[in-house]
């Protein structure tokens, strides 16, 4: 093999570390991704109620009037 293609074959080939890496970076991108579409269905969010805030609100409003 010459040297121009033997550089190219070392440019565009991986070690075994670096595969190991790329395989774990891809595990990790895949798991939060998943999270991030799975966990808003698992938790629903909870509504609170308001009205005794709003009513306290609209009290301070005429307040001010």
């Amino acid at each position: 093999m010459n040297q121009p293609t033997r550089q190219l074959k070392d440019f565009f080939t991986f070690s075994k570390s670096e595969r190991r890496g790329i395989l774990v970076l891809l595990i990790i991108i895949f798991l939060i991704i998943s999270a991030n579409l799975l966990l808003p269905t698992l938790f629903i969010p909870h509504a609170g109620n308001f009205s005794e805030f709003e009513k306290e609100v609209m009290a301070f409003e005429e307040a001010l009037k």
